[in-house]
Protein backbone atom coordinates (compact mmCIF):
# COMPACT_ATOMS: atom_id res chain seq x y z
CA UNK A 1 0.00 0.00 0.00
CA UNK A 2 1.53 3.28 -1.14
CA UNK A 3 1.06 6.68 0.52
CA UNK A 4 2.66 8.58 -2.35
CA UNK A 5 -0.55 9.98 -3.85
CA UNK A 6 -1.90 10.73 -0.38
CA UNK A 7 1.25 12.71 0.46
CA UNK A 8 0.92 14.66 -2.79
CA UNK A 9 -2.69 15.55 -1.97
CA UNK A 10 -1.73 16.34 1.62
CA UNK A 11 0.91 18.79 0.40
CA UNK A 12 -1.64 20.48 -1.87
CA UNK A 13 -4.28 20.91 0.83
CA UNK A 14 -1.65 22.24 3.26
CA UNK A 15 -0.64 24.91 0.76
CA UNK A 16 -4.29 25.84 0.21
CA UNK A 17 -4.85 25.94 3.96
CA UNK A 18 -1.91 28.31 4.44
CA UNK A 19 -3.36 30.66 1.83
CA UNK A 20 -7.10 30.57 2.48
CA UNK A 21 -7.77 29.57 6.11
CA UNK A 22 -6.36 29.90 9.60
CA UNK A 23 -5.97 26.29 10.70
CA UNK A 24 -5.68 25.98 14.49
CA UNK A 25 -4.50 22.53 15.61
CA UNK A 26 -4.01 21.37 19.20
CA UNK A 27 -3.44 18.08 20.97
CA UNK A 28 -0.97 16.64 18.45
CA UNK A 29 0.86 15.07 21.38
CA UNK A 30 -2.14 12.73 21.75
CA UNK A 31 -1.58 11.16 18.32
CA UNK A 32 0.41 7.90 18.34
CA UNK A 33 3.61 8.26 16.33
CA UNK A 34 3.42 4.64 15.24
CA UNK A 35 1.04 1.71 15.47
CA UNK A 36 -2.66 1.46 14.69
CA UNK A 37 -5.36 3.78 15.96
CA UNK A 38 -8.80 5.09 15.04
CA UNK A 39 -9.19 8.83 14.49
CA UNK A 40 -12.86 9.39 15.41
CA UNK A 41 -14.25 12.83 14.63
CA UNK A 42 -17.52 14.72 14.55
CA UNK A 43 -18.68 15.63 11.03
CA UNK A 44 -19.71 19.18 10.07
CA UNK A 45 -19.08 19.38 6.30
CA UNK A 46 -17.80 17.75 3.13
CA UNK A 47 -14.54 19.64 3.70
CA UNK A 48 -13.70 17.67 6.86
CA UNK A 49 -11.49 14.98 5.25
CA UNK A 50 -9.08 17.45 3.58
CA UNK A 51 -8.98 19.55 6.77
CA UNK A 52 -8.03 16.48 8.82
CA UNK A 53 -5.54 15.50 6.12
CA UNK A 54 -3.86 18.89 6.39
CA UNK A 55 -3.81 18.81 10.20
CA UNK A 56 -2.70 15.22 10.80
CA UNK A 57 0.87 14.15 10.16
CA UNK A 58 0.26 10.47 9.58
CA UNK A 59 -1.74 9.24 6.58
CA UNK A 60 -5.42 8.58 7.34
CA UNK A 61 -7.32 5.74 5.67
CA UNK A 62 -10.83 7.21 5.67
CA UNK A 63 -13.91 5.05 6.01
CA UNK A 64 -16.08 6.73 3.37
CA UNK A 65 -19.72 6.49 2.38
CA UNK A 66 -20.22 3.84 -0.32
CA UNK A 67 -22.34 6.17 -2.47
CA UNK A 68 -19.25 8.23 -3.37
CA UNK A 69 -17.70 5.15 -4.96
CA UNK A 70 -20.55 4.96 -7.49
CA UNK A 71 -18.78 7.66 -9.53
CA UNK A 72 -15.70 6.25 -11.36
CA UNK A 73 -13.41 9.28 -10.96
CA UNK A 74 -14.36 9.82 -7.31
CA UNK A 75 -13.89 6.10 -6.64
CA UNK A 76 -10.43 6.23 -8.22
CA UNK A 77 -9.46 9.37 -6.28
CA UNK A 78 -10.66 8.01 -2.93
CA UNK A 79 -9.02 4.62 -3.51
CA UNK A 80 -5.74 6.29 -4.52
CA UNK A 81 -5.88 8.07 -1.16
CA UNK A 82 -6.34 4.68 0.59
CA UNK A 83 -9.96 5.44 1.54
CA UNK A 84 -12.41 2.54 1.41
CA UNK A 85 -16.22 2.36 1.15
CA UNK A 86 -18.73 1.58 3.85
CA UNK A 87 -22.45 0.99 3.28
CA UNK A 88 -24.31 2.83 6.05
CA UNK A 89 -27.61 1.12 5.21
CA UNK A 90 -26.63 -2.40 6.22
CA UNK A 91 -24.09 -4.36 8.23
CA UNK A 92 -21.13 -4.13 5.86
CA UNK A 93 -18.96 -7.06 6.95
CA UNK A 94 -16.61 -6.68 3.97
CA UNK A 95 -15.70 -3.12 4.96
CA UNK A 96 -15.31 -4.14 8.60
CA UNK A 97 -12.77 -6.76 7.48
CA UNK A 98 -10.90 -4.13 5.44
CA UNK A 99 -10.87 -1.83 8.46
CA UNK A 100 -9.49 -4.56 10.73
CA UNK A 101 -6.87 -5.42 8.12
CA UNK A 102 -5.72 -1.78 7.91
CA UNK A 103 -5.44 -1.65 11.69
CA UNK A 104 -3.44 -4.89 11.72
CA UNK A 105 -1.04 -3.23 9.29
CA UNK A 106 -0.50 -0.42 11.81
CA UNK A 107 -2.54 2.16 9.91
CA UNK A 108 -4.61 5.09 11.13
CA UNK A 109 -8.28 4.65 10.18
CA UNK A 110 -10.42 7.81 10.05
CA UNK A 111 -14.08 7.51 11.00
CA UNK A 112 -16.80 10.16 11.26
CA UNK A 113 -18.44 8.87 14.38
CA UNK A 114 -21.92 10.34 13.79
CA UNK A 115 -22.41 8.38 10.55
CA UNK A 116 -22.92 11.54 8.46
CA UNK A 117 -22.85 15.33 8.54
CA UNK A 118 -24.63 16.59 11.65
CA UNK A 119 -25.46 19.98 13.15
CA UNK A 120 -27.83 21.38 15.77
CA UNK A 121 -29.55 18.86 18.08
CA UNK A 122 -28.48 15.89 15.93
CA UNK A 123 -24.78 16.66 16.47
CA UNK A 124 -22.73 14.89 19.11
CA UNK A 125 -21.66 18.40 20.18
CA UNK A 126 -25.24 18.92 21.39
CA UNK A 127 -25.88 15.46 22.80
CA UNK A 128 -26.81 13.77 19.53
CA UNK A 129 -26.20 10.04 18.95
CA UNK A 130 -23.07 8.41 17.61
CA UNK A 131 -22.49 5.13 15.82
CA UNK A 132 -21.37 2.75 18.54
CA UNK A 133 -20.16 0.24 15.96
CA UNK A 134 -16.99 2.26 15.36
CA UNK A 135 -16.16 2.20 19.06
CA UNK A 136 -16.94 -1.52 19.25
CA UNK A 137 -14.55 -2.01 16.33
CA UNK A 138 -11.77 -0.30 18.29
CA UNK A 139 -12.59 -2.40 21.34
CA UNK A 140 -12.46 -5.65 19.37
CA UNK A 141 -9.25 -4.65 17.58
CA UNK A 142 -7.72 -3.43 20.85
CA UNK A 143 -6.48 -0.16 19.35
CA UNK A 144 -6.67 3.38 20.77
CA UNK A 145 -9.39 5.81 19.75
CA UNK A 146 -8.48 9.48 19.38
CA UNK A 147 -11.64 11.60 19.91
CA UNK A 148 -11.25 14.52 17.52
CA UNK A 149 -13.16 17.79 17.53
CA UNK A 150 -13.73 19.69 14.27
CA UNK A 151 -15.10 23.23 14.26
CA UNK A 152 -15.28 25.59 11.31
CA UNK A 153 -14.96 23.67 8.01
CA UNK A 154 -18.65 24.27 7.22
CA UNK A 155 -17.78 27.97 6.77
CA UNK A 156 -16.17 26.94 3.47
CA UNK A 157 -19.62 26.42 1.94
CA UNK A 158 -19.61 30.24 1.65
CA UNK A 159 -16.85 31.00 -0.83
CA UNK A 160 -16.66 34.63 0.34
CA UNK A 161 -15.44 33.40 3.73
CA UNK A 162 -12.09 32.62 2.07
CA UNK A 163 -11.38 36.34 1.82
CA UNK A 164 -11.29 36.61 5.62
CA UNK A 165 -9.29 33.39 6.20
CA UNK A 166 -11.82 31.66 8.49
CA UNK A 167 -10.57 29.96 11.62
CA UNK A 168 -10.78 26.16 11.45
CA UNK A 169 -10.17 24.21 14.65
CA UNK A 170 -8.90 20.63 14.98
CA UNK A 171 -8.44 19.32 18.51
CA UNK A 172 -7.15 15.82 19.21
CA UNK A 173 -8.44 14.56 22.55
CA UNK A 174 -6.93 12.17 25.03
CA UNK A 175 -6.57 8.60 23.72
CA UNK A 176 -9.21 6.12 24.80
CA UNK A 177 -8.01 2.55 25.30
CA UNK A 178 -11.12 0.36 25.52
CA UNK A 179 -10.83 -3.00 27.22
CA UNK A 180 -12.23 -6.08 25.50
CA UNK A 181 -14.97 -6.34 28.14
CA UNK A 182 -16.04 -2.68 28.09
CA UNK A 183 -19.73 -1.98 27.60
CA UNK A 184 -20.32 -0.19 24.25
CA UNK A 185 -22.78 2.21 25.91
CA UNK A 186 -20.21 3.21 28.53
CA UNK A 187 -17.60 3.66 25.81
CA UNK A 188 -20.03 5.80 23.81
CA UNK A 189 -20.73 8.00 26.83
CA UNK A 190 -17.02 8.42 27.55
CA UNK A 191 -16.43 9.44 23.92
CA UNK A 192 -19.20 12.03 24.02
CA UNK A 193 -17.86 13.46 27.27
CA UNK A 194 -14.38 13.84 25.79
CA UNK A 195 -15.68 15.61 22.67
CA UNK A 196 -17.78 18.01 24.77
CA UNK A 197 -14.80 18.58 27.09
CA UNK A 198 -12.72 19.54 24.05
CA UNK A 199 -15.42 21.95 22.88
CA UNK A 200 -15.75 23.56 26.33
CA UNK A 201 -11.98 23.93 26.57
CA UNK A 202 -11.82 25.50 23.10
CA UNK A 203 -14.51 28.05 23.97
CA UNK A 204 -12.72 28.96 27.21
CA UNK A 205 -9.43 29.48 25.41
CA UNK A 206 -10.75 30.97 22.16
CA UNK A 207 -14.38 32.12 22.29
CA UNK A 208 -16.19 31.20 19.07
CA UNK A 209 -18.07 33.73 16.97
CA UNK A 210 -21.63 32.80 16.09
CA UNK A 211 -20.73 32.33 12.43
CA UNK A 212 -18.03 29.79 13.40
CA UNK A 213 -20.46 27.41 15.10
CA UNK A 214 -21.61 24.44 12.99
CA UNK A 215 -24.71 24.94 10.86
CA UNK A 216 -25.99 23.19 7.74
CA UNK A 217 -24.78 23.91 4.22
CA UNK A 218 -28.29 25.11 3.37
CA UNK A 219 -28.12 27.73 6.12
CA UNK A 220 -24.69 28.83 4.91
CA UNK A 221 -25.95 29.21 1.36
CA UNK A 222 -29.04 31.10 2.51
CA UNK A 223 -26.83 33.59 4.32
CA UNK A 224 -24.40 33.78 1.40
Amino acid sequence: MSDLFYRLCQGCVRVLALIFVSLRVSGRENLPRKGPFILASNHVSHFDPPVLTAATGRPIDFLSSAEFFAHPFVAWFFTANNAFPFDRNRRDTASIKVCLDRLKRGRCVGIFIEGGIRHGPTSVLNGGPIKEGSLTLARNAQVPIIPTLLIGPDQLYQWRSLFRRPRLFVRYGRPMLPSSEEDPRALSQAFKQEIVRQLDELQRQTPLHEWEKPISAQERWKNH
